[in-house]
């Protein structure tokens, strides 16, 4: 589907990198499983920031690898991010993009709904959801997922294309 989830070629790494941007997801900030508190400062808070940057900078070294078509390595250092920083959104979302790619469908739901329960209002994952939903033949529930994407951002071009293809 259109920008969320790209179809094919070089293509793929760039639209995934804009999606993320676009999601707000590099922005989000949740509650990481350190125990650290970054709103705190001091000690535990440099701990949970230098993870962070860590997951950030390998995230930055999957999309290099992605515009050379080197999934393998791309989806290693995601899965790296995440295991560094569980929170971390854009690692997250990016291997929900790979899941659907390799048409791992379930997959690729289960990573969108992960980054739902980090940011419930994130109109790129409700509408990917909801994408795959229909990959699954799961009709009512994508059409509640792009309902709720639209309640956010109706504007967003992505949700009424996908949803644009489904009804005609």
């Amino acid at each position: 589907c259109e920008d969320d989830l790209p179809a094919a070629g070089k293509r793929r790494a760039d639209r995934a990198a804009r999606d993320v941007a676009r999601s707000g997801a590099a922005d989000h900030r949740a509650a990481d499983h350190t125990g650290a508190d970054p709103a705190r400062g001091g000690e535990d808070g440099s701990e949970a920031d230098g993870l962070k940057k860590e997951a950030d900078n390998l995230v930055a070294e999957a999309l290099e690898m992605l515009n050379v078509d080197n999934f393998v390595g791309a989806n290693a250092k995601l899965e790296k991010a995440g295991k560094i920083y569980p929170e971390h959104l854009d690692s997250i979302f990016l291997l929900a993009v790979g899941a659907y790619l390799n048409r791992d469908f379930k997959s690729a739901e289960a990573r969108f709904k992960e980054c739902l329960q980090r940011a419930p209002e994130n109109v790129a994952a409700l509408n990917n959801v909801a994408v795959c939903e229909i990959q699954t033949k799961r009709y009512a529930s994508a059409v509640k997922h792009w309902e709720k994407a639209a309640g956010i951002d109706l504007e967003n071009s992505s949700v009424a294309q996908n949803l644009g293809q489904f009804i005609s």
